[in-house]
């Protein structure tokens, strides 16, 4: 998804629900500082099979939802330990509160240095959707 049209998040998740899906199995949402905010948000009405966050924007200001509720079969959230934009306390909070499997990585907001942990994250989490994918 391309949301550069906003910076507004409620509109992002609108933008993402009005999109029209192709035939799937295994819907994953993968989402990355306010886009992990609006894949949570939008899980509650697509329910994936997986959704991953890395880095999301839980607990800040100006947001409708400081921590949204995640529903899809799997859950799992990345976030640095030196996150100078979203603090890890928040991810931690939001990993409790919904039981959602939390990776802390010794990397900042972007995860530049993590994209590995990420990498193997995601195609295990794939795997788990669709176990013959991987051979």
């Amino acid at each position: 998804m391309d949301y550069t049209s906003t910076l507004d998040p409620a509109l992002r998740v609108k933008l993402l629900l009005d999109t029209a899906l192709p035939e799937h199995h295994g819907l994953i949402l993968v989402g990355s500082n306010m886009g992990g905010y609006v894949s949570t948000i939008a899980s509650r009405t697509l329910k994936p099979d997986t959704l991953l966050l890395m880095a999301p924007a839980f607990g800040l200001a100006n947001y409708p939802e400081p921590f949204p509720a995640p529903l899809a079969s799997h859950i799992a959230a990345v976030h640095g330990w030196h996150d100078e934009v979203v603090p890890l306390d928040n991810a931690i909070r939001r990993a409790k509160l919904h039981q959602v499997k939390l990776v802390p990585v010794d990397d900042d907001h972007s995860l530049h240095k993590e994209v590995g942990t990420v990498g193997e994250l995601l195609v295990k989490m794939i795997a788990q959707v669709t176990p013959n994918s991987f051979v």
